[in-house]
């Protein structure tokens, strides 16, 4: 049975520089402690830690198989090392209650291959430790290389983990028991980083070496083509893109009931609301049956004009980060683009929704809403629409430097019509279930923050 504890065997040292050798490093321990069972054997690790001390964990067993963690941190007097060990209840137990450690101390001496000295207990003597040095546990960051814009991930595996700390330019976090574990790394600046695994403290001998490529933000690289390149354009769907549409939808399905005594829409919330209408009522509580049937399709008629033609865009918020961004841009000479499926009825409300949450609408925007076709004239997909706009009007304009949009299909279709060059960025959201991939290129964010 193991346990956690803070457990003594481990105070033993001094600074390392008065000891006249470093004493950083892996270890082999053996010894003996008062009381039935008290002979243990196990591994130690060893690294500085501030000025003057050295920290040590141990990881042992008694002769009876009960495993013991011992901590600490030692000093120097004289020629010797003095610790002062803490008992646990888990060491206790290791040595079957038999006798109380509190007030162990070790005295002991460095040699050419480790440490050796006394166990004293209130003065008298009580045992005896020894430390041998071993070779450096083999550990290594699996892959060697991770590159992203974060947070990044990899694995560490190898021996002694347990005695393993990481060290990073920006916050690292490892999660996991074993032989194994998951090393996160967040808040990096962009850039080339060396992330290093070292034995007991972060002063401690270094077993591993994981290098990290942090990429800037997308955003970022947005606004720094911004200020580039000639005529710069961004071009920026609203629904589910700069605005969040779930309020909208959740409204309307409230109003219906209170319309027409339908108590289950009555209880609609943004988590129930999907992409598409039908799946939203089957969330509220609908059936299959009554979503088909004569109730569906009254709630589609009232829903429908009500979330479309936009009489209901007030209750739209914006994105995280969606207006200070876009208000970025436009300070840094973008001319904006807004490509909504919106009808074209929606124009002066969706205007409205834009300055009242304040996006820019001046003369350094332009707002294209999706017409309908003139007679005889098919009717375009959005996406179809999108890509023609992309390439047509928008291309006009200048040098597209970004477009965002929160659906697959949509994206791809922006991907395919504007230059390489262009950052062409997916808002996971709301979208269809059965979206196309991604193609190759588009990246994803969950909002502008």
């Amino acid at each position: 049975m193991r346990t956690t504890t803070c457990l003594p065997l481990a105070l033993l040292l001094a600074a390392v520089p008065a000891l006249g050798q470093d004493l950083g490093g892996l270890y082999r321990v053996t010894g003996d402690l008062p009381g039935p069972g008290g002979a243990f054997e196990g591994v130690a690790a060893l690294a500085s830690s501030g000025a003057a001390g050295v920290r040590v964990q141990v990881e042992a067993r008694t002769a009876e198989g009960r495993a013991v963690r011992l901590t600490g941190l030692g000093r120097r007097i004289g020629g010797r090392l003095e610790v002062r060990y803490r008992a646990t209840a888990g060491l206790a137990g290791a040595l079957d209650g038999a006798v109380s450690l509190e007030g162990l101390v070790g005295r002991h001496r460095p040699g050419p291959d480790g440490l050796a000295g006394p166990l004293s207990l209130t003065g008298q003597s009580a045992g005896q430790a020894r430390f041998v040095r071993a070779p450096l546990p083999e550990v290594a960051f699996v892959p060697g290389r991770v590159e992203g814009e974060g947070p990044l991930e990899a694995r560490l595996r190898g021996e002694h983990l347990g005695f393993v700390t990481v060290r990073a330019p920006g916050k690292v976090r490892v999660t996991g028991s074993g032989g194994a574990r998951r090393v996160t790394l967040t808040d990096l600046p962009p850039g080339e980083h060396v992330v290093t695994a070292h034995l007991g403290t972060t002063r401690g001998p270094v077993v591993a070496r994981l290098t990290v490529v942090v990429r800037g933000s997308v955003l970022d690289a947005v606004a720094a083509r911004v200020g580039a390149v000639e005529r710069p354009v961004v071009v920026f769907d609203l629904d589910d893109t700069l605005f969040e549409t779930r309020t909208r939808s959740a409204t309307i399905l409230r109003e219906f009931a209170a319309a027409h005594g339908e108590p289950r829409l009555a209880g609609a919330r943004n988590e129930h609301v999907r992409f598409g209408i039908d799946d939203t009522l089957l969330a509220v509580g609908l059936t299959p049956a009554e979503v088909s049937g004569d109730l569906g399709r009254r709630v589609r008629r009232f829903w429908s004009p009500r979330f479309f033609e936009g009489s209901h865009l007030h209750h739209d918020t914006p994105l995280p980060g969606a207006v200070a961004y876009v208000r970025r841009l436009h300070d840094l000479g973008s001319h904006l683009v807004y490509l909504t499926g919106r009808k074209t009825s929606a124009g002066p409300a969706t205007r409205s929704a834009l300055e009242a949450a304040g996006f820019p609408v001046d003369g350094q925007t332009t707002l294209l809403l999706k017409p309908d076709p003139a007679p005889g004239e098919p009717r375009l997909e959005t996406a179809e629409w999108k890509g023609l706009m992309a390439r047509t009007t928008i291309a006009a304009l200048g040098t597209v430097v970004g477009a965002f949009d929160n659906e697959p299909i949509n994206c791809n279709a922006l991907r395919e019509h504007l230059p390489a060059a262009t950052h062409v960025v997916f808002l996971d959201t709301l979208y269809k279930p059965d979206s196309p991939a991604l193609l190759g290129g588009v990246v994803t964010l969950a909002d502008f923050e």
